[in-house]
């Protein structure tokens, strides 16, 4: 998916893996990425992304967006 509305497209989001193991597959764009914990990115939200957990157990990640000022005025 592309994430949309005013929000998500004028903010950066950034995750920080906290929990993950090596079935979880993350794509955006042409790229796609095992992440271990403790990694700390920036996502593209505007490019097409999904992740997808083969395992049975959970992924957690800290997700922090970061909105300009102007946005808000």
């Amino acid at each position: 998916h592309v994430d949309g509305g005013l929000y998500l497209t004028k903010c950066k989001r950034c995750h920080i893996v906290i929990k993950t193991n090596d079935f979880v597959h993350f794509f955006a764009g042409n790229e796609w990425a095992i992440l271990e914990e403790g990694d700390c990115f920036e996502l593209n939200n505007q490019v097409m992304h999904s992740v997808v957990n083969y395992s049975k157990e959970p992924r957690i990640h800290l997700m922090i967006d970061i909105i300009p000022n102007e946005v808000f005025g």
